[in-house]
């Protein structure tokens, strides 16, 4: 039987103090399992399970569809919720103008539709998640919806392992597309 490589395509954020100001009150606010600031990062499309013979050729496609791409500047702004403020599941930090994420998300998703390979189905949502609520969490002290707290320039994707663990989630590098 293969073997098989918890997958998916993201964007890497640099850490500013403002990114990790937020993730630090997440970590302070009951009920709410923030993420690690060595997992920051824009997901582009998440596979999950994948045969990693095919993690080769999907590195190759990927690496010809984004010739001539080219570097894009990204704006992290806002946050927010998942699926909606009466039910929040998951804290996120949002993206202002996320039109050439959008546009590198389809490139992405359609060469996994050429190559068969299964992917989670969800409609792109340009986010970078900060944590996830369980149970009841006051999280008014987290949600500023107008604050920036990062610009950068996308200058890779990257094609990420992800590894579960007691301790949580370790991630890898599988390969990188420049841009």
């Amino acid at each position: 039987m293969a073997k098989t490589v918890r997958t998916f395509i993201s964007i890497d954020v640099p850490i500013t103090n403002s990114i990790k100001d937020i993730v630090d009150e997440a970590h302070r606010t009951r009920n709410v399992r923030a993420v690690s600031l060595k997992q920051i990062h824009i997901t582009l499309r998440f596979l999950g399970d994948t045969d990693e013979r095919k993690l080769p050729e999907l590195c190759s496609r990927l690496k010809d569809a984004f010739k001539g791409f080219g570097q894009f500047d990204v704006c992290v702004k806002g946050t927010g919720v998942f699926p909606d403020i009466k039910r929040p599941r998951v804290i996120w930090i949002g993206v202002e103008h996320p039109e050439r994420l959008i546009e590198a998300s389809d490139i992405v998703t359609k060469i996994l539709d050429s190559m068969k390979l299964d992917y989670d189905g969800k409609k792109f949502s340009p986010h970078i998640t900060i944590g996830r609520v369980e149970g009841k969490a006051d999280i008014e002290g987290i949600l500023d919806h107008d604050a920036i707290f990062s610009q950068f320039s996308c200058t890779e994707i990257k094609v990420m392992g992800s590894e579960l663990r007691p301790t949580g989630a370790v991630h890898t590098v599988i390969d990188r597309v420049p841009l």
